[in-house]
């Protein structure tokens, strides 16, 4: 029965909790919160209310107390559900305070046992803590006593030795040891000083510190006695074995005592510091005569910066070569270099420290000099090293960055650059005129001897001037490279420039005739030359080359022949000598394998194509020129055709007008007289534009004119008309008229017109202007 109450009472309260389930979730769907918010971990009432402060105060409360009432209710049918539990909850709890008090007292014997123990414990903890902080300082204190009684074995074995050696030697000292005896002295100091750094805090290693000092500079000294000798000998006679041996001997045993320093000392206070105080002097160098001031290096033997630094490279190729030799192999496997550390430091602080004028970049010439004179000495320097580590060690020596940082390459480039620009802007500004031939001696041997204008003579020795040898440097590569392209680049938009100027200033023609693109107006011209430039070379104009009289359409015919034959020659010319110039003056002088890169002939060429970039405009000015003149003769010439026959009582024509084999003849005259001067295909490109140009023009004037006679010839009929019709005909009824003479006299000088074309070269179909000339004047 108990079983089944259980179970009673277990389905009931599933099914109570089934059914508070379903009325919370109702319950919930009316509210404006919902009961679990109660039984979160972080619920509080002031921020539970202050989450709802936005509804009303009645409808919060109204949901409050709805809330109290369902749960008053639940808990009402929780009881009535599980009645029986409640009610034999007191019945269950009878007796529970007696057997809490029977287990109290057995619990308390338990922990004062506990605690008995644990104190025991501690107690034998604390005995053996105290025991091994004593055995520690037994320790400790026997440690100290055995480096003690090593320092002092090891101490008395040293100052033994060296009494010995003082007591057997003939002059009582103790700097006669020999090397073995030495050696040994060293490994007792050695070990020695290993003792002492071990005991370093010791009272008694402090008392004894002046007999360690006094055991090592007597050390010291005696081996600076040595090497002082080795030194001196070897510099003297390098050949000496014995001297080598007992050098390397003894620079060995400054390895093995970790005092190279004043083994490098001794070196430079016994041969390096006298030859260099005795070589190195303010007044053994005559900046004056280092370099004329053109810059022209003179003769080796007058130049006394490098008699100097001869001497100094002989010194050390000779008196310490074989000193250098043995210090290599004794230093092998420490950081310190007899060449780096102690030569090159001192020489290099001798010369900056004593001869600072050769830093000044004042005059250019002579700081050149300086220059390649101090650079050439520091790669034979560099020669002598005997290892990749040793060269490394030599170049990141502060000396080295010192040396090379005093050099005032920067205000060099400076003047160099002032001094090449301003000549080549004042050339610049006369850049029209033709060249002088006192001009040839001062370009390069392999290029622009056949230039004709100053500016692009002014060009290429700019050029040659910036890599001449006695104004460039390697360290400057990059700089004088942008100065080049820099050079071309001003050369190119002076040039751009100049044709664009006079492109839109040029004086307007007569009669009507515009600029060059209104020359050009028709469709056929503009795309026969804009295709003709795109496969023709490029030549230069500038815009002091146009006279006063208005640019190139202003000025004589002579002049122009002149200028336009200048820059055709250059154009040809100016590029081939700036390659030129590259393959046999600036590639050699590049850095090595900088010539590989292909980005450095790629920036000279696009700079090149630049210039050549001023062709289209330069084409369009030439034309128009040309065609200005062709057009002139031919303006005026059509227009009085009408002149020549109405009224007139004038012959039947039976030949060209005068003026039609004469049109092309400015041309014709130019290109016969210059034929040999210019490029073949740059011409036909001239003559095609041209012909097209003018071609046009012609149409246009035949047009107008032959308006102007169907004008007249309509407003005579309608005279006619008005007088009464004679009865008989007139004598010359069946002779040509007047108009008729005029339009047969317009179809013949178009006829030898085409002839002309073709003399010149051109074909006649090929020009639709020409086409329709021909059907105009074949229909009249």
């Amino acid at each position: 029965m108990a079983t089944g109450a259980a179970e009673h009472s277990g389905g009931g309260a599933t099914a109570f909790a089934e059914t508070k389930s379903a009325t919370t979730e109702d319950t919930d769907m009316f509210l404006s919160f919902r009961r679990h918010d109660f039984l979160a971990d972080s619920f509080a009432p002031v921020g539970f209310v202050a989450a709802r402060k936005h509804l009303p105060v009645d409808q919060f409360k109204h949901d409050l107390h709805g809330t109290l009432r369902v749960l008053k209710t639940e808990l009402v049918e929780l009881i009535n559900n599980d009645y029986a539990q409640f009610i034999s909850l007191s019945t269950n709890l009878v007796g529970v305070d007696s057997m809490i008090s029977d287990l109290k007292k057995p619990l308390s014997r338990i922990q004062a046992n506990v605690e008995t123990v644990q104190g025991a414990i501690d107690g034998v903890i604390d005995r053996l803590e105290t025991g091994l902080q004593k055995r520690a300082l037994v320790r400790t204190k026997k440690a100290a006593l055995e480096v003690f009684l090593s320092i002092h074995e090891s101490l008395e074995k040293v100052q033994a030795v060296i009494d010995s050696s003082a007591a057997g030697s003939a002059s009582g000292s103790s700097d006669d040891m020999d090397e073995k005896l030495l050696e040994r002295v060293a490994i007792e100091y050695n070990q020695l000083r290993y003792l002492v750094s071990r005991g370093q805090n010791l009272a008694f290693v402090s008392n004894i510190a002046w007999r360690i000092e006094n055991i090592k500079n007597t050390l010291v000294s005696t081996l600076s006695n040595y090497v002082r000798q080795g030194y001196t000998t070897l510099s003297v006679d390098p050949s000496n074995a014995s001297a080598a041996s007992s050098l390397l001997q003894t620079l060995r045993v400054f390895v093995l005592i970790d005092r190279v320093g004043d083994a490098l000392n001794v070196f430079d206070e016994c041969i390096l510091g006298p030859f260099v105080d005795e070589s190195i002097r303010a007044d053994s160098v005559d900046l004056a005569g280092v370099s004329t001031p053109t810059g022209t290096p003179v003769a080796q033997s007058s130049n006394p910066l490098q008699d100097m630094l001869d001497r100094v490279l002989m010194f050390v190729t000779t008196r310490c070569s074989r000193i250098y030799d043995i210090t290599t192999v004794a230093f092998k496997g420490t950081h310190y270099d007899l060449l780096a550390n102690t030569i090159w430091t001192r020489i290099i602080t001798a010369i900056v420290t004593k001869l600072p004028i050769i830093f000044n970049a004042g005059i250019p010439s002579i700081f050149h000099g300086n220059y390649q004179t101090a650079m050439a000495f520091v790669c034979e320097f560099e020669r002598m090293c005997k290892s990749r580590d040793a060269l490394r060690s030599l170049r990141n020596s502060q000396p080295y960055s010192d040396f090379m940082r005093k050099w005032q390459l920067s205000i060099y480039f400076q003047i160099r650059h002032n001094e090449i620009a301003v000549k080549f802007e004042t050339a610049i500004a006369i850049g029209r005129e033709p060249r002088d031939p006192i001009e040839n001696g001062s370009l390069p041997t392999f290029g622009g001897a056949s230039l004709q204008l100053k500016a692009s003579v002014a060009l290429i020795q700019a050029l040659s001037r910036c890599w001449d040898d006695t104004v460039y440097l390697g360290s400057l590569s990059h700089r004088f490279w942008r100065f080049t392209l820099q050079l071309i680049s001003r050369y190119s938009d002076w040039l751009h420039k100049a044709i664009s100027d006079e492109l839109q200033s040029g004086p307007p023609s007569k009669n009507g005739m515009g600029s060059t693109a209104q020359l050009n107006a028709s469709a056929e011209s503009s795309e026969s030359i804009s295709a003709n430039a795109s496969t023709s070379q490029t030549f230069l104009a500038s815009s002091s080359s146009i006279s006063a009289a208005g640019g190139l359409g202003g000025i004589s015919d002579d002049a122009f022949a002149k200028q336009t034959l200048g820059f055709h020659s250059d154009m040809l010319q100016i590029r081939d000598d700036i390659m030129l110039l590259y393959t046999l003056q600036i590639a050699p002088k590049l850095p090595a394998g900088s010539t590989d890169n292909p980005i450095l002939l790629d920036s000279l060429t696009l700079a090149l194509d630049e210039i050549q970039s001023a062709m289209p405009e330069l084409n369009d000015r030439i034309v128009s020129h040309f065609t200005r003149k062709c057009v002139e003769p031919l303006r005026s010439s059509v227009k009085n055709i009408p002149g020549l026959y109405r009224r007139t009582n004038k012959e039947t024509p039976t030949k060209c007008s005068y003026f039609v084999p004469a049109i092309f003849r400015p041309l014709t005259t130019f290109v016969h007289a210059n034929y040999e001067r210019l490029d073949r295909r740059l011409v036909d490109d001239w003559q095609d534009a041209v012909a097209r140009a003018v071609t046009h023009q012609y149409l246009e004037q035949v047009k107008e004119t032959l308006a102007s006679v169907r004008a007249i010839e309509e407003s005579l009929k309608r005279l006619k008309k008005v007088k009464k019709a004679t009865t008989t005909a007139s004598a010359g009824e069946d002779a040509l008229s007047d108009d008729d003479k005029i339009r047969l006299q317009i179809f013949l000088d178009a006829q030898q017109y085409g002839v002309e074309l073709t003399q010149l070269g051109v074909e006649c179909n090929s020009i639709p202007s020409y086409v329709e000339l021909m059907q105009i004047v074949s229909a009249k």
